[in-house]
């Protein structure tokens, strides 16, 4: 009697595991949504932090990424008498120095106009200001303001006092504005060397 109760106990036991509901995997512990969600994060994540690094870069490399795009365009401008040189005959090399030299003629053209116009009217913008000046301090001591006259006429005096008081901002200005002509001249070789030898290696 007491083997017949345990033989059903046993196939009660068997049949409430065989009919039990499986046992969670760890896969699907965090569902699918939330699953989905952090899958889609650590790719933002990753592409945010190599866009970052990009940009870093890009910044690093300013003064050689900028003057090879001049160079690439200034050599698409350069192209076209460069290759009527070709057709003509004329040997890479000599149609790429002549290509250079007739740009640093023309560029040198068009810089001295401007600094001959510009010194030119260099008098005439002198004697503007000094026609000027008068009504300026007439309207400084009349006007609105009610200025000193003996602070006016002291004005030159006081921008004196104020830079000496400053020149240490100055003198780091200027040393920063030295900096930047510096960058500047070496941004405009490595355009005039990069354009060279793109129109000599060009096709």
């Amino acid at each position: 009697m007491a083997a017949g109760s345990v033989g059903q106990a046993v196939l009660v036991a068997i049949d409430e595991k065989q009919g039990a509901a499986p046992a969670p995997s760890w896969r699907d512990l965090p569902g699918p949504l939330l699953r989905l969600a952090g899958d889609y994060a650590w790719r933002l994540i990753a592409i945010g932090f190599v866009f970052y690094w990009v940009v870093v870069l890009a910044h690093h490399l300013t003064l050689v990424v900028v003057p090879f795009l001049i160079a690439l365009l200034v050599t698409a401008l350069l192209s076209t008498p460069l290759r009527w040189m070709r057709r003509r005959g004329v040997k890479r090399g000599w149609a790429t120095l002549a290509t250079m030299l007739l740009a640093f003629i023309v560029l040198g053209g068009i810089l001295t106009l401007v600094i001959v116009r510009a010194a030119e009217q260099a008098p005439q913008l002198g004697n503007e200001i000094n026609k000027l000046l008068p009504h300026v301090k007439r309207w400084l001591i009349t006007g609105p303001l009610h200025l000193n006259a003996k602070s006016v006429n002291n004005l030159s005096q006081t921008i004196t006092n104020t830079i000496t008081k400053n020149s240490s901002t100055i003198a780091s200005t200027a040393l920063s504005t030295g900096r930047e002509a510096l960058n500047l001249v070496g941004g405009f070789l490595l355009v005039v060397f990069s354009t060279i030898f793109l129109l000599y290696d060009g096709q």
